[in-house]
């Protein structure tokens, strides 16, 4: 009886080794993603920065160049 209850208990323990295991690797990959899902929207942020900086750069600096007759006679965005 105290065989089979020593192969029971040890088999309990390596089971439990090994959820823990899992559980332990399971948290490290939704700690994974969670930086990732970070990461990503810092990036859709700074994105949309530079869209923003481009259109300025565009419509202030590119637009009166490529068509200089349409700025009726205002230099002051040229200065």
């Amino acid at each position: 009886m105290t065989d089979q209850a020593i192969i029971i208990g040890i088999s309990g323990i390596i089971l439990a080794l090994i959820g823990i295991g899992f559980s332990y690797i399971s948290y490290q990959k939704t700690k994974d993603f969670e930086k990732r899902l970070r990461e990503k929207e810092r990036i859709k942020e700074f994105t949309k920065q530079l869209l923003d900086m481009i259109q300025h750069i565009r419509w202030n600096y590119i637009e009166p160049i490529k068509k200089p007759l349409s700025c009726d006679g205002d230099v002051s965005n040229f200065l």
